[in-house]
C-alpha cells in the first residue's frame, strides 16, 4: 500500500474525496438546509454521485494493480528464497561429501 501511495498519490486523494462524498450523501439533509438551499443541493448531489462513482472505479483499479504487484513480488521473493535454499542444500551436501572423504 505504501508503494502504491507513493506511485499514485492522486488516485488515493480522489478515492478519499469519493468516500467523503458518499458519506455526505448518506447523511440526511435538514429542513432548514432544504429551505435555504433550494434545488442546488440536488445538482451538487448528482454531480457528487457521478464523481464518486468515477473515483470508486479508479480506486478499484489502483487497488487491483497494487494487489497484482504484491502478488508478483511475493512470487518472485518465494522463487528467490527457494533457489537460495536449494543452493544452500547443494553446498551443504558437497561439504558433507568432502568431509567424509577426508
Amino acid at each position: 500500500m505504501k508503494d502504491t501511495a507513493e506511485r499514485n498519490p492522486f488516485g488515493l486523494t480522489v478515492g478519499a474525496a469519493a468516500v467523503g462524498f458518499v458519506a455526505e450523501l448518506l447523511i440526511p439533509s435538514t429542513r432548514v438546509e432544504n429551505e435555504r438551499m433550494g434545488e442546488m443541493p440536488d445538482c451538487v448531489v448528482d454531480a457528487a454521485k457521478e464523481t464518486a462513482s468515477d473515483a470508486i472505479e479508479h480506486g478499484k483499479q489502483v487497488a487491483q494493480e497494487a494487489a497484482e504487484t504484491a502478488k508478483e513480488s511475493g512470487k518472485e521473493h518465494g522463487q528467490e528464497l527457494a533457489s537460495n535454499l536449494q543452493e544452500g542444500a547443494l553446498e551443504s551436501g558437497t561439504a558433507s561429501q568432502a568431509a567424509s572423504q577426508t
